[in-house]
């Protein structure tokens, strides 16, 4: 495996050889944050997407739909990219696993999946329906996309989830966090870098949400940009703000302490998988940003979750790596 930490360096830190580039990057983020440009940014996006107006975001003349639209009452919209242009086993298993816990499941893909994946009955989701569209806009163009796409049918939803292909898992029943529990919004974890915000690879949404104006007004006016930073600023940091800011409840099932100033996904994935989180990030094993220590991240996840086969994380890692 690429970037392996120092023997010695403890599991879950920075590993030596990142510590200089892990502390550059906190003291940029803190910079950024005491120049209170990402407040003032989320301020004016929210002020925005508000308008009663907004400008719609456009289907894509090339975008496809394949299959039907879920009729069950609990839906999830993955958003899918893979450089490599396929749909991976790790991949597949979480689809799988979101299907098995109650939650119809559409496939957006980036990746140009549609006779990928229909036209391999080995891969085990020949029945999920999936929208393939050009990369614009990342998850959140995937996600406006698709629901813009089928507004009729969202709206007669009862819940409404939109998950990424950032993590590998679960490792644990899902059952827990495909649930509302009475909020209008739901998260799983927060972070305070750059400002206090909810992490965007997982946003759920009940029917009360969906039938409000302001949730079309936000999917109507995602950007589809195709600048990383653009969309985190204009999208990840302000969708929670966005809808307090119209009066919906939220909730964050896995919530840290604003003392925590660092990205807990990275800097906090052993202390979130003890307390009962199903997924860790794919980019600690493959970009990892911070040189997070590693080694040893089997045992971890077979203590917390045996029945969980780690070799389909292994052989992942391995194929991107090829």
């Amino acid at each position: 495996m690429k970037n392996q930490p120092s023997r010695g360096c403890q599991i879950g830190s920075t590993t030596k050889a990142g510590y200089m580039r892990s502390t550059a990057r906190y003291l940029a983020v803190e910079a950024i944050t005491q120049s209170r440009i990402p407040l003032l940014a989320c301020n004016l996006v929210v002020h925005a997407r508000k308008k009663k107006d907004p400008v719609s975001l456009q289907k894509n003349s090339t975008t496809t739909f394949t299959g039907s639209f879920p009729k069950g009452k609990k839906v999830c919209i993955y958003a899918h990219f893979d450089s490599r242009g396929g749909f991976s086993n790790a991949d597949t298993h979480m689809v799988r696993q979101i299907a098995n816990s109650g939650v119809d499941v559409i496939i957006a893909s980036t990746s140009q999946l549609s006779s990928h994946l229909f036209g391999q009955q080995k891969n085990g989701l020949s029945d999920i329906p999936i929208v393939s569209r050009e990369n614009h806009g990342f998850d959140f163009g995937s996600w406006a996309e698709t629901v813009l796409m089928f507004r009729e049918e969202v709206e007669s939803l009862d819940e409404l989830y939109l998950v990424n292909s950032s993590m590998y898992g679960p490792f644990a029943s899902l059952n827990s966090i495909f649930t509302m529990n009475g909020n209008d919004v739901t998260a799983l974890t927060n972070s305070n870098e750059f400002l206090p915000h909810a992490q965007s690879y997982f946003l759920g949404f009940s029917k009360s949400s969906i039938q409000h104006q302001s949730f079309w007004n936000f999917f109507r006016s995602v950007p589809l940009s195709e600048n990383k930073w653009a969309t985190i600023i204009s999208s990840e940091l302000t969708w929670l703000h966005y809808f307090q800011s119209s009066g919906f409840s939220s909730n964050i099932l896995f919530p840290v302490e604003k003392s925590q100033r660092r990205n807990p996904l990275t800097f906090g994935w052993i202390d979130l998988l003890n307390r009962g989180f199903p997924f860790i990030k794919k980019s600690l094993f493959l970009q990892n940003y911070d040189r997070i220590a590693m080694r040893g991240w089997q045992k971890v996840i077979n203590e917390i979750s045996p029945d969980f086969d780690v070799e389909l994380i292994e052989r992942d890692i391995w194929e991107r790596s090829q």
